[in-house]
C-alpha cells in the first residue's frame, strides 16, 4: 500500500498519514488518496478492506479520486506536489510519528523513568 506523510494546516496536529486505497463504486474500480489523522489511523488499519469501499469520510479526507485501481506515475507527483506529502517514509518513522501525535501526556510513547517524572534528574 502506498503511504505517505503530508503537512495539512486543517488538522489537529498538522499532519496526516496519506494513503492509497482503492474503491468500487457502480461495478467500477476506483482509486483515491485519503489524508487520514494519526488518531484515526489505528481505526484505519484496521477496518480499510482494498476495493470494498465506496466513501471513505469515516477514515478522513479525500484528496483525489480517479479511475482503475492504481494512479499514473503523473498523478502521484501531482498529488505529492499539489499537497506536499512524502511517500516511502520508513515504516517505523511513520508509526511512531503516529504514536507521538495521538497519545496523552500521560500515555507518551517516551515515558519518563520515576526520577524524570519527578523532576530529580
Amino acid at each position: 500500500m502506498l503511504e505517505g506523510i503530508g503537512r495539512f494546516a486543517h488538522t489537529r496536529h498538522g499532519l496526516c498519514v496519506v494513503s492509497l486505497c482503492q474503491g468500487k463504486e457502480n461495478n467500477e474500480n476506483f482509486f483515491a488518496f485519503i489524508a487520514i489523522e494519526p488518531h484515526n489511523y489505528g481505526y484505519f488499519k484496521k477496518t480499510y478492506q482494498k476495493g470494498m469501499a465506496n466513501d471513505f469520510t469515516v477514515f478522513g479526507h479525500e484528496l483525489l479520486r480517479g479511475p482503475g485501481i492504481f494512479p499514473s506515475d503523473d498523478v502521484i507527483e501531482y498529488v505529492c506536489s499539489k499537497y506536499h506529502i512524502e511517500f516511502n517514509v520508513d515504516r517505523r518513522f511513520m508509526e511512531r510519528l503516529v504514536a507521538l501525535t495521538t497519545h496523552s501526556a500521560s500515555e507518551s510513547p517516551f515515558p519518563l523513568k520515576p526520577a524524570e517524572a519527578r523532576g530529580s534528574v
